[in-house]
């Protein structure tokens, strides 16, 4: 079976091959051409064909030897197809400026939703939540270490400099000098973040920011917030995807044709995925739930990604996501 050569140039490890590998990849599962084929095409040897295919596996994940590689990656090609493919030829081709209008009808129907979720916090002993944002809001801007403070490097003479008597705390390590940039600056930065934490450093309420920012037309206009607490949505009774879970809430806000709806968002990169507290989601649950969000993320890759999670918690692997780290907060 042909792939269409805009489904393969489209997919994120296509932009991790070199130029050889590209034209390689395409020939191969676009034009479904032999290896001779291919080799008198493209006017390589078999050893120069056998070391692209070798790259292409290896960016792809695909594990095995010989004629095995090639068809596993096929499946995986043609899974990820089928899945891209709209049902009908209504959710085809949809216009530009039709999508735009999709999007605001739907954050007008989400935002209240959004709101009552993202739009307040607790604090201590108050007993009543208080406004995040707005006039009265409490945020406080929130700054991202982009080097983990977990993995620094540091020589025995870079610690003795650092270390103070009267200020003893890990040996040196107390204060730490790392670049700092704005929370939403980072987020600007980087489609998939993966924000660490240590516990009460501000993850949930940078999240929930980041959602009313949003919603409010105050950041990202053209995408539509969904904020997914990630324990309760792995401990959901019939334990849905992601898509399925984003069309629950779709319909909650009385959104009609909500699957569909939410296949064309995702599909045209209209939707910021907000993903808190991985680190809470139960030992039972995780695999089931990295999975899918690595699916997920991949699937529908032209949107916008935000994971928290606390530092060394949890290990997973998100090689496309960039891991960054909340700063402690200072004295003023």
């Amino acid at each position: 079976m042909s792939l269409s050569r805009d489904f393969l140039t489209q997919l994120e490890q296509y932009s991790e091959l070199s130029n050889r590998e590209k034209a390689v990849f395409v020939e191969i599962f676009g034009n479904s051409k032999s290896r001779v084929e291919v080799t008198q095409v493209l006017h390589i040897s078999e050893s120069n064909l056998s070391s692209c295919l070798t790259g292409i596996y290896k960016k792809f994940s695909i594990s095995g030897s010989g004629p095995v590689k090639e068809s596993r990656l096929r499946e995986y090609l043609q899974k990820r197809y089928s899945q891209q493919k709209p049902a009908d030829s209504s959710t085809a081709n949809i216009a530009e400026d039709d999508i735009d209008v999709l999007v605001q009808e739907i954050r007008e129907k989400v935002k209240p939703s959004i709101k009552e979720k993202c739009g307040t916090m607790r604090v201590l002993d108050m007993d009543q939540p208080i406004e995040l944002t707005g006039e009265r809001g409490i945020y406080t801007n929130v700054n991202i270490l982009e080097k983990i403070t977990g993995r620094r490097r540091l020589d025995i003479c870079e610690l003795l400099q650092n270390s103070h008597p009267d200020e003893f705390d890990r040996f040196g390590l107390s204060q730490v000098t790392e670049k700092r940039v704005l929370g939403l600056e980072a987020v600007q930065r980087h489609n998939k973040l993966m924000v660490l934490g240590k516990p009460g450093a501000g993850k949930t309420t940078f999240l929930k920011y980041l959602a009313m920012q949003c919603i409010e037309g105050q950041y990202l206009t053209n995408r539509i917030p969904f904020f997914i607490t990630l324990k309760e949505f792995a401990e959901e009774f019939q334990q849905p995807d992601i898509l399925e879970y984003i069309v629950q809430k779709l319909s909650v806000c009385g959104v009609h044709d909500e699957k569909e709806k939410a296949e064309q968002l995702l599909r045209h990169g209209k939707v910021l995925v907000l993903l808190d507290g991985l680190d809470e989601v139960r030992e039972e649950d995780t695999k089931r739930i990295l999975r899918q969000i690595l699916e997920f993320s991949e699937d529908f890759h032209a949107n916008q990604f935000v994971i928290t999670c606390r530092i060394a918690s949890k290990e997973y692997i998100f090689e496309k996501f960039t891991e960054v780290e909340m700063a402690d907060f200072d004295k003023e």
